[in-house]
């Protein structure tokens, strides 16, 4: 099924919601009004973004160990730019659990995609709050280390006492003139705890649409109700997960529409 889509920039071409699957299944494909595609240097650019389908561009870090592969996320950047008119989002590449990097790589990357037309998203790491300053001086450094292993190491961040004294020395600035999207990663806990919400709150106060990453549940998306569009591997998994993703996203969008939800 076609999707004509004109120009629009990425707040107006949210005005509807969407999952972004990484799969174009027939189960997908017979319930095209409630998704886009989510591509990747791994996948090529599939027929479905060549019809006219909205699609976002990740950088496959969080599936190569953290690690970006440059060579292949630039070739995916060419591959994708006959089509940048119906793009959400390129995400920007990210150290998976870890704010300070992600904010070091953001930094290096946004403006020279945005140059060349492309909207971006921040992904929100653990430790990254909706205000603050970065310090990142020599003698703090240790301090950014210890926040990014606890994470990778699965720690409980709220409930560590040494994290939150850490913490409280260096806060995370998110930069939001500088994307469009603000894409919610993280681990567990930084996506259900308050770290992710004071983001997203923030994010709804200045009209900034939200994306939310490994939501693999219709009862995952029902919780980020207040996302404009959410990505996962569940329809991977399984194909017949994708009709219950379906009636979650037309639950939700109803509900906007309704204004029920605000």
């Amino acid at each position: 099924m076609q999707k004509k889509i004109l120009y629009m920039k990425s707040t107006e071409k949210y005005g509807v919601c969407l999952y972004l699957s990484p799969s174009n299944v027939r189960q997908v494909l017979e319930n095209a009004d409630a998704f886009g595609i989510m591509s990747s240097p791994r996948t090529g650019v599939k027929r479905e973004i060549k019809e006219g389908w909205l699609w976002a561009l990740d950088n496959d870090a969080y599936n190569n160990a953290g690690v970006l592969d440059f060579a292949a996320w630039l070739a995916a950047l060419l591959a994708h730019f006959p089509w940048q008119r119906t793009c959400l989002f390129v995400v920007v590449p990210d150290v998976p659990f870890n704010a300070a990097a992600t904010l070091a790589q953001f930094e290096a990357f946004a403006e020279l995609l945005r140059a060349q037309g492309w909207p971006v998203a921040l992904v929100t790491q653990d430790g990254m709050w909706a205000e603050g300053d970065v310090i990142m001086s020599e003698g703090e450094q240790e301090i950014t280390d210890y926040l990014g292993d606890l994470a990778l190491d699965g720690a409980d961040l709220y409930g560590d006492a040494e994290y939150w004294d850490a913490w409280q020395s260096w806060y995370q600035r998110v930069p939001w003139e500088s994307f469009d999207v603000l894409f919610i990663g993280g681990t567990d806990k930084h996506k259900l705890g308050p770290e992710a919400g004071a983001l997203a709150d923030e994010a709804a106060r200045r009209g900034v649409p939200v994306h939310v990453g490994r939501v693999n549940s219709p009862s995952r998306l029902r919780d980020w109700w207040r996302a404009f569009s959410w990505d996962g591997t569940t329809i991977c998994i399984d194909p017949e997960n994708a009709r219950g993703i379906a009636t979650a996203v037309r639950e939700v969008r109803a509900l906007k529409d309704a204004g029920t939800l605000f």
